[in-house]
């Protein structure tokens, strides 16, 4: 992962919101190899980010490795190419595109 670009907490925006998405989180416990999902990439320096999509390669409890599907549109995030290689957790998931049969 690159230095200058950090994963937001997704979960711990939407607690401090008074979120509490029971239903994504179940969905969450059951992602694994193959599924994709969303995470939003922040620049350095408190610049807008981006949520971008991101195929789950492996799984170890609520740590997941992925592949950055696309290529992003902001500028703070250029140096980031699809393929890139990434470590996330639950938290940071925004969202599920395609849970895996």
């Amino acid at each position: 992962m690159h230095d200058d670009i950090t994963i937001e907490d997704i979960e711990e925006l939407r607690l401090g919101a008074g979120i509490e998405d029971s239903r994504l989180a179940e969905a969450i416990r059951g992602l694994d190899a193959g599924d994709r999902v969303r995470l939003t990439f922040l620049p350095r320096g408190g610049a807008a980010g981006e949520t971008l999509e991101v195929r789950i390669t492996s799984r170890k409890g609520s740590t997941f490795r992925g592949t950055l599907a696309g290529r992003p549109r902001t500028v703070g995030l250029a140096g980031l190419r699809p393929g890139a290689r990434l470590r996330f957790s639950a938290a940071q998931i925004h969202s599920i595109l395609t849970p895996h049969p």
